[in-house]
Formats: C-alpha cells, structure tokens, sequence
C-alpha cells in the first residue's frame, strides 16, 4: 500500500515537482496501522534470536574467544627527524657576536 500524504508540506512539495514520476522514499514512513515495526524475514529473525541469547554476562573466569586478524594489513612508516641540539652560547661569546659590524643592507 502507499503511504498517504497527511501533512500540507508534502502537498507543497508535489505541487512543485508535478511532472517527476518517481517516488522517493520519505522519513515520515510506512502508516500501516498494522505494522509493529518488526520488518525482520524469517532467517534474520532466527538469527536475532541466536544474538539475544549471546548477550548474556560472562561467568567468573570466562572470556571472550580473540578475533583472527585480518586478512590484509597496512603498514605506515613515519619518519621523524631528531632535533638538531644547538650548543649553548656563553654571555661573552653573544657579546662578541653582536659586536661584529655588519654591513649595511642596501
């Protein structure tokens, strides 16, 4: 069944794009009063059901099973360079170089 348009914003909406044949699905969803919002087929409803029944507290002394690795790895090399250590310069030895003339600029 079709959803039935319920708000004057869709109405606006269809008025404007008259000659667009598609329909898109919209976030206002299904209006079925029948419909209990469970959507699951058989298979994935089995399956939620083996899920539940995992979801239970571990018991003293039991532990998860470790996942395999993947099957792929990606490896980065980042290279860093180590800072270069300038040595300390004495008070007298800035004095001396500061008191070297330079030349001028232009």
């Amino acid at each position: 069944s079709k959803p039935e348009m319920e708000s004057e914003e869709n109405d606006r909406d269809d008025e404007k794009s008259e000659g667009d044949s598609i329909d898109y699905p919209t976030s206002e969803g299904d209006n079925d009063a029948d419909d209990d919002g469970d959507d699951l087929s058989e298979d994935d409803a089995d399956n939620e059901d083996e899920e539940e029944s995992s979801d239970k507290p571990f018991e003293e002394g039991e532990t998860t099973a470790t996942p395999p690795p993947f099957g792929y790895r990606i490896a980065t090399r980042i290279s860093v360079q180590p800072h270069i250590l300038m040595p300390f310069r004495s008070e007298s030895e800035v004095k001396r170089l500061l008191a070297i003339p330079t030349p001028p600029l232009s």
